[in-house]
């Protein structure tokens, strides 16, 4: 009885699952293709990637011949592809391209989802081929879920920009993305800024900024301030390569003035700081620059090694060399295995020896070396397209700079014949920039530096010499009078190198650079008056009264002059400050 009881009883609940079971076939057999169609829409807009690849598979499975149940399933495949780094869902992406294409051959999406999986794969050339017949069909595009047409065929010449300079057809590339800008001027943001930065790491500064303010307008206008941050700063960064350091610190102090919030925030702030940073050292006004870089550091302390190594810098140029080694190994600290860490190398490597270590600062110069051999391999591996999109956003490129940088960490181990042909590489960079940039100053600067470097020292001078007859009147033709100075006295020719720098002040009083070098040059002369009279001026200019070497320097000079009482004063100030001899 009782197992008769329990035999009706697997039957009803057997029943009841039975009966909702053809409930739901029935529910899921009412639902069109259409329905699943949008089901997918709204799950893929979530974030539902693999329930929204099954619903538009249920949608193909009722309507097979639908090439827009095809495209839409592709955005969802590329995803999980994406997550996963998975290559067989790219395959399946591929499959279901094909497939809308075999049922719609003058399917514009299509032909342009083609080309965006086909640029994953890295097959560029059949790219570009498939974004050609995107382009070719624009005519049969219509407005979905998508852009409109317009937006739409500009997002198209911008993919097909990117491609071709995978390719390395530079000029074809800049071209698509001219036409992208073009088509769409007032809503390609990504347009603006993709050109901005091909013109930047060819050395088309000037170019590069009109783009770079086209991306900001796009970016002002809209709602994010996350979006109107990155053209500012590539800008910023474009600007420092320039020289133009104060309007350089200008648009950090507009990004940090920005309300960015949200993930992420405290990273792109902590940028803007160490932009400032950098900014504020190359104006000499160390101590502002010195707050920065610590801002920078407070707001990303896990990971803000490039603000510590522009400390670093800072704290070098100020003279406090201990502290500066303290800041550089923090930096090595947080990326002792990247390849920048040649630059914080390179600094400790000068501090220690400021500080007469001699082979401390040796053994800092061959992990120099050894760091920027990582650089040059990772940069010879990178595609093209991550040279130039880096360009305006690592730290530290591969230009003139790190060049020279290599050529001197080279020089100081005795290794003469590689530290030459850095030099070279660093010409080479500095006469390709001057070829797209004939007015810019740091291009000419880098090559005076790297000819002196190179015992190339009359050549070296015609350099600056021809800069200032072009550009006389400017803070930049001030700093070539400076560097000239420099060059003439390194070359035993001190009353020119005197004449130079006393050029330089006179075209840029507030240079404190100018003044320490014509007060240097002016004691090595015997001409202590003259000299004291421009540490003076040193002193009240760029933050430089915290500078230790300089008020021990003065110290020298009044003594010199036998006025010993204000010289102990000097030479107490500079112990103060830290000065170490």
């Amino acid at each position: 009885m009782v197992g008769e009881k329990m035999k009706q009883s697997y039957l009803i609940f057997f029943s009841i699952g039975l009966m909702a079971a053809l409930c739901i076939c029935a529910a899921a057999q009412d639902e069109t293709a259409d329905d699943w169609y949008k089901k997918g829409l709204d799950l893929g807009r979530n974030g539902s990637y693999e329930e929204a690849v099954e619903a538009y598979d249920r949608a193909i499975e009722l309507e097979s011949n639908n090439a827009t149940f095809y495209t839409a399933i592709v955005p969802n495949l590329n995803m999980l592809a994406l997550i996963a780094n998975n290559q067989s869902k790219r395959n399946e992406s591929m499959k279901a391209i094909d497939k809308a294409l075999q049922i719609d051959p003058g399917n514009t999406l299509a032909w342009e989802m083609k080309g965006e999986v086909l640029s994953q794969m890295e097959k560029y050339n059949e790219s570009v081929d498939a974004y050609e017949k995107a382009i070719k069909n624009i005519g049969s595009y219509r407005q979905d879920i998508h852009a409109n047409q317009t937006e739409f065929l500009s997002y198209i010449w911008t993919s097909k920009s990117i491609s071709l300079w995978q390719l390395m057809r530079y000029n074809e590339s800049l071209a698509a993305v001219d036409e992208a800008v073009r088509i769409d001027p007032a809503g390609n943001y990504d347009a603006w800024a993709f050109k901005g930065e091909l013109l930047a790491s060819l050395g088309r500064y000037n170019e590069s900024l009109n783009a770079f303010d086209g991306a900001a307008a796009i970016g002002t206008a809209s709602s994010s301030p996350e979006i109107a941050a990155l053209p500012w700063a590539a800008e910023g960064y474009v600007l420092m390569q320039m020289g133009r350091y104060e309007e350089a610190d200008l648009l950090y102090k507009k990004i940090i003035g920005l309300n960015i919030t949200g993930e992420g925030a405290d990273r792109r702030l902590a940028n803007a700081w160490r932009g400032r940073g950098n900014a504020l050292a190359e104006l000499g006004e160390y101590n502002e620059s010195l707050q920065a870089f610590d801002k920078a550091i407070e707001l990303n302390s896990e990971n803000a090694p490039y603000a510590w190594t522009g400390k670093g810098d800072a704290l070098m140029a100020s003279g406090r060399y201990d502290e500066a080694i303290i800041a550089y190994d923090r930096a090595l600290e947080l990326y002792p295995e990247f390849a920048d860490a040649g630059i914080a190398q390179k600094g400790k490597g000068d501090s220690l020896n400021k500080l007469g270590k001699r082979e401390e600062a040796l053994a800092a110069y061959g992990a120099a070396v050894v760091a920027s051999d990582k650089a040059i391999t990772a940069f010879n591996n990178a595609t093209p397209l991550d040279r130039a999109v880096s360009f305006t956003f690592d730290p530290y490129p591969l230009d003139q700079k790190f060049w020279i940088d290599r050529g001197s960490a080279l020089k100081a181990l005795g290794r003469e014949e590689e530290a030459k042909d850095a030099y070279e590489n660093a010409l080479d960079s500095a006469n390709k920039s001057l070829l797209q940039s004939p007015q810019d100053f740091n291009a000419h600067d880098a090559k005076g530096k790297i000819l002196f470097e190179l015992s190339r020292y009359d050549e070296s001078i015609q350099v600056y010499d021809q800069f200032i007859k072009t550009d006389p009147g400017s803070e930049a033709s001030a700093t070539a009078l400076i560097w000239k100075g420099k060059l003439l006295f390194e070359m035993g020719r001190a009353n020119e190198s005197l004449d130079s720098l006393s050029r330089a002040v006179v075209v840029d009083p507030e240079s404190a650079e100018a003044w320490r070098w014509k007060a240097g040059i002016a004691a090595e002369l015997g001409m202590y008056e003259e000299a004291l009279v421009a540490y003076n001026e040193t002193l009240h200019l760029g933050g430089q009264a915290e500078n230790a070497e300089i008020w021990q320097e003065k110290g020298e000079v009044l003594k010199a002059l036998d006025r010993q009482g204000e010289a102990d004063a000097a030479f107490a100030k500079a112990k103060e400050l830290g000065y170490q001899r």
